[in-house]
């Protein structure tokens, strides 16, 4: 998920409060303010989920010559949870052991090799993602032998 961190915010976006604007393209993502006061305190602390569902809410505004952004309210914005990351690091994980996996059944295809370690490379990278404990209640059957 992007990441990204706003500098200060728009004084009147036109619903008379402070807002932000973010370009659809970098939707979604997670939003920090970094603006202060002049006790270099932050003014909004946090971090702010911003969807493409919840962005379309608002207006476009057009800022220099081509770029559009979706100007949303600052007291609209959801704080974002942190059990998130757990997640975005758990989406992470599998994909690298997909990555693992199908790395090393392209090797025994392009090879026409039949590399026990190659095999058994993908076999222990699948094996951790069918034994997650994400994968609770799901029934996953093999159909080869071991």
């Amino acid at each position: 998920m992007n990441k990204y961190t706003i500098q200060k915010p728009i004084w009147d976006g036109g619903y008379k409060e402070r807002c932000i604007g973010i370009a659809e393209y970098r939707l979604p993502c997670i939003v920090d303010i970094s603006y202060t006061d002049k006790h270099d305190n932050l003014v909004y602390p946090g971090k702010y989920m911003v969807t493409r569902d919840f962005a379309k809410k608002f207006d476009k505004k057009k800022v220099g010559a081509s770029v559009e952004v979706r100007v949303i309210p600052i007291s609209k914005l959801k704080e974002h949870d942190e059990p998130l990351e757990g997640k975005d690091k758990y989406i992470k994980e599998l994909e690298d052991l997909l990555f693992i996996a199908v790395d090393c059944l392209d090797n025994i295809i392009i090879t026409q090799a039949n590399s026990s370690k190659y095999r058994s490379m993908a076999k222990d990278a699948l094996s951790k993602i069918i034994r997650s404990p994400h994968t609770d209640g799901i029934q996953i059957k093999s159909n080869t032998r071991d």
